[in-house]
C-alpha cells in the first residue's frame, strides 16, 4: 500500500474532483510520476517561515494586546494555597488579641486577681 496525499486544487474542487499526489512515494510507471510532488527546498521553507514571521510582528504591531497581557506572579499558587491556613491563623489570633485585651481590661478595673490572669494567659497561648 502506497502513502498518497489528496491535493485538492481549487478550480477542480468547485467540480467535484480531486486530483491525485504523491509527496513521498515516487512511483514506478511513467503515468503516475507526474502527480509527484517536487521536494520544497531549504530556501522555500525559510522563506515561507520569514513571511509567517513579518506577519506575525506586524500583526503584534497594530495591535496592542501584547502590553494589555500580565503575567501572573511567580509566587501565586503559594498564596493561593496558604490563603485557607492564613484565614485560620488569623482568626485565633484575632480570638487571642480580644482576649488579652479584655484580660488586660478586667485587670485595670480590679475585677480579676493576678492569679487568674496568669491562668487565663496560659489557656490563650494553648490554643
Amino acid at each position: 500500500v502506497c502513502k498518497l496525499a489528496m491535493v485538492a486544487d481549487k478550480d477542480q474542487t468547485a467540480a467535484g474532483e480531486r486530483k491525485l499526489m504523491f509527496r513521498n512515494y515516487i512511483p514506478k510507471t511513467e503515468a503516475l510520476r507526474e502527480h509527484v510532488l517536487p521536494k520544497p527546498g531549504v530556501d522555500e521553507i525559510e522563506k515561507e517561515l520569514d513571511e509567517k514571521a513579518k506577519e506575525a510582528i506586524e500583526n503584534a504591531l497594530k495591535e496592542d494586546n501584547i502590553m494589555t497581557i500580565n503575567p501572573k506572579k511567580p509566587n501565586w499558587d503559594l498564596k493561593r494555597d496558604l490563603k485557607k491556613k492564613m484565614d485560620v491563623l488569623n482568626a485565633r489570633t484575632d480570638r487571642a488579641l480580644v482576649a488579652l485585651i479584655r484580660q488586660k481590661i478586667q485587670q485595670e478595673s480590679g475585677g480579676v486577681k493576678d492569679d487568674q490572669v496568669e491562668g487565663k494567659r496560659e489557656e490563650v497561648a494553648a490554643e
